[in-house]
């Protein structure tokens, strides 16, 4: 377990992580994408993104694998015998092969051996918003969301930095989200996120015109949620995935009417990407096979819907598809080698020829964003850090008496909710152990032993939850299936049983952290009433009998981000997020306190930042002796893709100075949900890169091969 001194000075580069670790640059970045050696990030304003280590956590990381050094230096001897060896035999079969011709029919080359000369994967952003659009036709810009400005769709300068934003919002609370560029490079169709729904709007690119129309093609109040995959190639259609209640359908929206046409419908499954063909007359997709697996399959469906091939189908992960720039293959990620690759399988007249090539292995945990004419294939690598750690308070100042452990120093940048047991002796967490980044794992830590105690919960997504006073189980939000449709569970922690608790709830894509109250009776909550627009309740559910009741209404745009019930039972503890100016850009944050039984908040502490990730996941607690809320709040120069420092400070329960702990040291993730041990001298919090969908951008060139497929 690492245990950093508060003066330890870091790495501040990968040329000094290199140096320490005695490994070339490359090596290290390689450990990082591949075995989870813990550097952390610097995020800035601009394009560039600085990293840093500390030598304790590298050190504790190397001991971890230096069994495995150990044994690639054991196997070192025999290779030297062996490759001698080899060498010996090359010769003899040399000379057989120019005496009597070939051994053996040479085996049919790999992917990236077939005509491929000169592949090279380059890193070309960290901008986290740069995954959420596409690549223009000539692959030196890509659309993404101007979050430094006023939250327009922009055209973004992949070698400059340089955002040119294309629309212009006027309303408060307005932003884009994902787009995608059309075939001709000449408009951008993406979502808007406007009056508490989603938007389908298209927009020119032409720099030249004075005035550029920006037309909603697709909006409805039944439409929970929309992703703009496609502009097909007469640019007259936008290819689309449309939630509407738990449904999500793969649609064609006119771009001159409107009109909806619906292709195909995927209950419950979402596809983590849909590509369409150069010629428009096919749509691939991938889609989990059960609710309760991570594995996904690859289909190709005709443009009008008419007939459906499976593509890819078997037992394992197969997701990403994105075809090639001539429609004679598909590229799709898989994990068929037992790491993450990049695969290719050709196809024709919408089906699959012959079996799927590897063309990168392996290639971390990737997304493809999309391919340009010329074959350089943009995609996403998750480089978010999310960890728990424990810090050691002063008994008389409450102040962190070091800098905060790693407690979890497995799965490194994959661990996040924290919360202690009520008798201090176990830590439960949520982490990611799967290739597909399913968040569903709960994990049991015994603290004196280190012990883990894993349970693969049969929900799709989670959020950070609470133990029940018993310390027999917890109350976990989650969705039952991948739906997107949250509801309240007690989980048992000895067996991993999850028993439901509410039926469907709106609360909106996250679910604000729930309380308990100490005697476990009742469960406090967020959730919409009617829709978003209307603001949000405060309900409290009575655990045996399950009856609800309103407690308090939030008005819109307001959102509460957690609540938390006070030690003695008496008081909540509300954490409200708005956002109160556009540009630029300021988000206030509010902790209010009210009666436990019902009432008006009582407002006491309020601080406005420029951060607008304010509005996502954050968490509230009480300490175990009732005095004070913890908090955790960005410093007074932060900025969206630029967390430098975040502190966790104590709000006084009675009024008084607000304090801070002291934990303003540079960490390039923010803190989110602390936990604080009944004992009153430890707190637990994870940490998160500023936002939970984090992503580098990355470019693969020179893998197709010289002479394509025929579509």
């Amino acid at each position: 377990m690492t245990r950093s001194q508060p003066d330890e000075k870091p790495l501040q580069s990968w040329k000094e992580i290199a140096a320490y670790l005695d490994r070339d640059e490359r090596t290290a970045m390689r450990w990082e994408r591949e075995e989870g050696l813990p550097v952390r990030r610097h995020r800035t304003s601009g394009r560039g993104s600085s990293v840093y280590a500390y030598p304790s956590d590298l050190d504790a990381w190397r001991a971890r694998r230096k069994p495995r050094e150990d044994r690639e230096r054991k196997l070192l001897q025999p290779r030297r015998v062996l490759s001698a060896v080899a060498v010996a035999v090359a010769l003899v079969a040399a000379v057989w092969f120019i005496d009597k011709g070939p051994i053996l029919s040479p085996p049919t080359p790999r992917a990236e051996a077939a005509g491929v000369v000169g592949m090279s994967a380059r890193l070309v952003s960290t901008n986290p918003w740069h995954f959420r659009g596409s690549p223009f036709p000539d692959g030196k810009s890509i659309s993404c969301t101007d979050w430094a400005g006023n939250w327009d769709i922009a055209v973004c300068n992949l070698k400059t930095g340089e955002v040119r934003p294309l629309s212009k919002h006027d309303e408060p609370g307005e932003f884009s989200y994902y787009s995608v560029v059309s075939p001709d490079g000449r408009s951008v169709a993406y979502t808007v996120f406007a009056g508490g729904q989603f938007d389908l709007r298209i927009i020119s690119t032409d720099s030249k015109s004075s005035h550029r129309t920006e037309r909603t093609i697709h909006r409805s109040e039944q439409t929970d949620y929309i992703l703009p995959y496609a502009i097909t190639p007469d640019s007259k259609q936008v290819l689309a995935g449309f939630s509407l209640q738990g449904e999500f359908q793969l649609v064609l929206v006119s771009v001159d009417d409107g009109q909806v046409t619906v292709l195909k419908s995927l209950a419950w499954r979402w596809p983590s990407l849909v590509s369409l063909s150069p010629n428009g007359r096919w749509i691939a997709y991938d889609v989990p096979v059960r609710d309760d697996s991570p594995d996904k399959d690859i289909f190709l469906l005709a443009s009008d819907g008419s007939r459906e091939t499976a593509l890819i189908r078997r037992k394992g992960l197969d997701y990403g598809p994105v075809f090639t720039p001539d429609g004679g293959a598909v590229l799709f990620a898989s994990d068929r080698s037992g790491e993450i690759g990049l695969w290719r399988v050709d196809v024709s007249d919408g089906k699959p020829q012959g079996v799927p090539q590897l063309v990168k292995s392996p290639i971390g945990r990737v997304m493809p964003v999309g391919i340009t004419p010329g074959g350089a294939l943009f995609y996403s690598l998750q480089s978010e850090q999310e960890d728990v750690y424990v810090a050691e308070l002063g008994p008389e100042t409450g102040r962190f008496l070091a800098r905060p452990r790693l407690e979890i120093d497995r799965f490194i940048g994959h661990n996040f909710y924290p919360a202690w047991s009520p008798d201090g002796k176990r830590l439960a967490y949520f982490s990611r152990r799967h290739l597909s980044r399913r968040r569903n794992t709960l994990v049991i830590r015994t603290v004196e032993t280190g012990e883990e105690v894993e349970h693969s919960l049969r929900l799709g997504l989670v959020a950070a939850g609470r133990w029940f006073p018993d310390g027999r189980s917890l109350l976990v939000p989650g969705t039952a299936t991948r739906r997107r449709v949250w509801s309240l569970h007690r989980v048992d922690a000895a067996s991993g049983e999850v028993t439901p608790l509410t039926g469907p709830l709106a609360v909106g894509s996250r679910f604000p952290r729930p309380a308990v109250s100490p005697d476990g009776r009742t469960v406090y909550y967020i959730a919409t009433v009617n829709d978003p627009e209307s603001g949000f309740s405060l309900i409290a559910l009575d655990v045996e009998t399950k009856a609800t009741r309103a407690l308090y209404s939030v008005p819109s745009p307001r959102r509460v981000s957690s609540v938390a019930v006070s030690p003695d039972g008496r008081r909540l503890a509300l954490l409200t997020t708005e956002t109160i100016s556009q540009k630029p850009a300021l988000v206030s944050m509010t902790i209010s306190f009210m009666p436990a039984s019902g009432g008006e908040p009582r407002e006491i502490f309020r601080v406005e930042t420029p951060v607008n990730v304010a509005i996502y996941d954050h968490g509230i607690e009480w300490t175990a002796d009732g005095e004070y809320v913890l908090m955790s709040i960005p410093g007074d120069d932060q900025v969206y893709s630029g967390v430098d420092k975040w502190d966790v400070v104590r709000i006084p329960a009675d009024g008084g100075e607000t304090v801070s702990l002291g934990a303003d040291v540079v960490w390039g993730n923010r803190f989110r949900f602390p936990s604080a041990h009944p004992d009153g001298r430890r707190i637990a919090f994870d940490t998160s890169s500023p936002g939970e969908l984090e992503r580098d951008l990355w470019v693969l060139e020179n893998f197709l091969p010289q002479e394509p497929a025929s579509e």
